[in-house]
C-alpha cells in the first residue's frame, strides 16, 4: 500500500465523521426531508466513488476538479457559474441561514462579493428581522464595492436594512476618494417621523464615521422625516470634521436645517475652536438673522461665558459696518439693557471729536475726547451733563 493510498483512506475517515455531524444536525431539524436531500447511505457512496475515483486518477494522473455549472452541487474550491438566481431558504432556522468563518484568518475576507452594474449582496427581512449584518470583534463588520451600483444595500419591510454593530470601534465607516458623496440617503415616502439614517450608541466612541477627500462625507434627504437623527448616551450624536470645507451642514427648504437637542443639561449643539477661528459661526444674505436664540421656559435665550480668568476679551461682541447699532437689546415689559460690573456698570470709549458732535438724535450719550459727557435732546441740542 503507498503512501498516497493510505493518505486517501485517511481521508476518507475524515469525510466519514464529518458525515455523522452532517446526519446529527439534520436529526435536529425533523423528519421534513428537503428538496434534493442526499442520505447518509448515498452520501457514502458518493464518498467512496470519490476516493475510489480519486485513487484510480492518481495513478493515471493528477486532474483539477472541474468547476460547478447551473444545476450542479456547490464545488469549493473553484470557480461556480449559473445562468440563473440560487436561493437558500432557511425554513424553520433561528440562526444564520448562512455562516461564514475564515477559520481564524486575520486577514482572509469572509465573503468577497463583486457586481458590475448592480448590487453585489442584497439583504432583504420581511419581518422584523435584518437584511444584512456584519458584525466584528475589532475590524469592519461589512465592506462593499461597486465601480457603478451600489456596493452594500439592505431593505426591510418592518426593521432596519443594514445594522453595523462593533463591540470597540466604529459602528460604519463610509469613505470615498473621488466621488461626490460618501454616503446617500433618501426617503420619499416618510411619514413625518421617521428618520432615513438613525444611529444610536450606547458607548463613547463614533456611531457612523463618514470621510470624504473631495465630496460631502453624508449626504440625506427627507422629504417629510428627519434625514439624519443620531443618538449616544455618554459621547456625541453628530461628529463632523473637515480639513478645508464644512464640517456638518443642513439645509431645508421650510423648516430647520440643523436641529439639536437635549434633555440632560447638556448643550443641543456646541461648537469648539481650540485656534483664532471661530467655534460656531452664522451667516445670512438676506433679511433673515444669522444667528438666533429663542427661549420658551425661564431660561436665557443667548449666553456667553468666557472661563479663563486672565482673559481681557469682551463676552459678547457686536460689530457692523453698516450704519445700525452694534449691539441691540429690546423688552416689551422690561429694559432693554442691563449692566453689572465690578469696576463700572457702563464705560463709554471717549470719542475723537473735542467737544459734542453737530448732529445727532433724541437719547445719544456722547463723551467726548476731553472726556466731557453730552446729552443730545433732539432738536434742541446736546447738553453737557458732565
Amino acid at each position: 500500500m503507498t503512501a498516497e493510498t493510505e493518505s486517501l483512506l485517511a481521508r476518507i475517515a475524515e469525510l466519514t465523521d464529518r458525515l455523522d455531524l452532517l446526519e446529527e444536525r439534520e436529526s435536529r431539524r425533523g423528519n421534513n426531508q428537503e428538496p434534493h436531500t442526499v442520505s447518509r447511505r448515498g452520501m457514502l457512496r458518493y464518498a467512496a466513488v470519490g476516493a475510489g475515483a480519486a485513487i484510480a486518477g492518481s495513478v493515471v494522473a493528477t486532474t483539477h476538479p472541474a468547476a460547478a455549472d447551473t444545476g450542479d452541487n456547490f464545488v469549493l474550491g473553484v470557480t461556480n457559474d449559473a445562468d440563473a438566481t440560487t436561493f437558500l431558504l432557511g425554513s424553520g432556522i433561528t440562526d444564520a441561514v448562512l455562516n461564514v468563518d475564515t477559520g481564524g484568518q486575520a486577514t482572509t475576507v469572509a465573503i468577497d462579493a463583486y457586481s458590475l452594474d448592480s448590487p453585489a449582496i442584497s439583504g432583504t427581512a420581511q419581518t422584523t428581522g435584518s437584511g444584512l449584518q456584519g458584525t466584528s470583534s475589532a475590524g469592519i463588520g461589512v465592506v462593499g464595492i461597486s465601480t457603478t451600483g451600489a456596493g452594500v444595500r439592505g431593505t426591510s419591510d418592518s426593521s432596519s436594512g443594514v445594522i453595523a454593530e462593533s463591540v470597540t470601534y466604529v459602528g460604519l465607516t463610509v469613505s470615498t476618494t473621488s466621488g461626490p458623496v460618501a454616503i446617500l440617503a433618501t426617503n420619499q415616502t416618510g411619514d413625518g417621523t421617521t428618520a432615513v439614517i438613525r444611529a444610536t450608541h450606547d458607548g463613547s466612541g463614533s456611531v457612523i464615521e463618514a470621510t470624504s477627500s473631495a465630496g460631502n462625507a453624508v449626504t440625506a434627504t427627507a422629504d417629510a422625516g428627519v434625514a439624519v437623527q443620531a443618538e449616544s448616551a455618554t459621547g456625541v450624536g453628530v461628529s463632523g470634521t473637515s480639513g478645508s470645507a464644512i464640517g456638518v451642514t443642513g439645509t431645508s427648504g421650510s423648516n430647520v436645517g440643523v436641529l439639536g437637542t437635549t434633555t440632560t443639561g447638556k448643550a443641543g449643539v456646541e461648537g469648539v475652536s481650540t485656534t483664532s477661528s471661530v467655534g460656531v459661526y452664522g451667516s445670512s444674505s438676506g433679511t433673515g438673522t444669522a444667528l438666533f436664540g429663542r427661549g420658551f421656559g425661564t431660561g436665557r435665550a443667548v449666553a456667553g461665558y468666557i472661563s479663563n480668568v486672565s482673559s481681557a476679551s469682551a463676552c459678547i461682541y457686536g460689530n457692523t459696518l453698516g450704519t445700525g447699532a452694534g449691539v441691540e437689546g429690546k423688552s416689551l415689559n422690561g429694559r432693554g439693557a442691563q449692566f453689572t460690573g465690578k469696576l463700572a456698570q457702563v464705560r463709554l470709549v471717549p470719542g475723537a471729536l473735542s467737544t459734542r458732535p453737530n448732529g445727532g438724535a433724541r437719547g445719544d450719550l456722547y463723551c467726548d475726547a476731553g472726556g466731557r459727557l453730552w446729552f443730545c435732546k433732539g432738536s434742541v441740542g446736546w447738553v453737557q451733563i458732565g
